[in-house]
């Protein structure tokens, strides 16, 4: 018991829930539940300390946040936020998803992040419009695709992500292509 106490307290409610599976005892979900359940807490949890507003919608549309950054600099952009975990990584930092689910993000016209959660509490990302770009043929037919975030940068970071949200929502005319371009 020692040893939990040493840890992050993300780490140690795995550890509990783990003994607790161990010893025979039961939740009230299942441990995956809670697992995914502790992701969404964490990350909602990091964009409220940087200031950032998260909510939910009221039906569950697929996805689990969404975002408004610093608003001074994002002039009241958003995006989406799935979040995807794991009681158990095998294979590393994969997420599962559906096709259909995958098809919905590339039509969505709001940014779409995937974050994945490791047991540890690491959290990774990756912007799946961007990933569809490059993988636009795994959205083909019905079932599930593997979505690696092996090398996706942590989300904890979070000048790289105001970094990268800057990029995605530069004003229009600053985007190439823009008209003042071709004037």
């Amino acid at each position: 018991r020692s040893n939990v106490l040493r840890q992050s307290p993300r780490t140690a409610t795995v550890v509990d829930a783990e003994l607790t599976l161990r010893q025979g005892l039961t939740m009230n979900f299942p441990h995956n539940q809670r697992t995914g359940r502790l992701a969404e807490v964490d990350d909602d949890r990091l964009f409220t300390s940087w200031g950032w507003t998260t909510g939910k919608d009221h039906i569950d549309v697929g996805y689990d946040l969404f975002v408004e950054p610093d608003v001074q600099v994002f002039k009241g952009h958003r995006f989406l936020v799935q979040v995807k975990s794991t009681s158990r990584a095998k294979r590393g930092p994969v997420a599962k998803l559906s096709k259909a689910r995958l098809r919905d993000y590339a039509r969505n016209p709001l940014p779409v992040l995937l974050v994945w959660c490791s047991d540890a509490g690491d959290l990774h990302w990756l912007h799946m419009q961007d990933w569809i770009k490059a993988n636009r043929k795994r959205l083909d037919g019905r079932g599930d695709a593997s979505v690696s975030l092996k090398g996706a940068p942590r989300l904890n970071d979070q000048a790289a992500m105001t970094a990268f949200l800057q990029d995605l929502f530069r004003p229009a005319e600053e985007q190439a292509g823009s008209l003042e371009e071709l004037a």
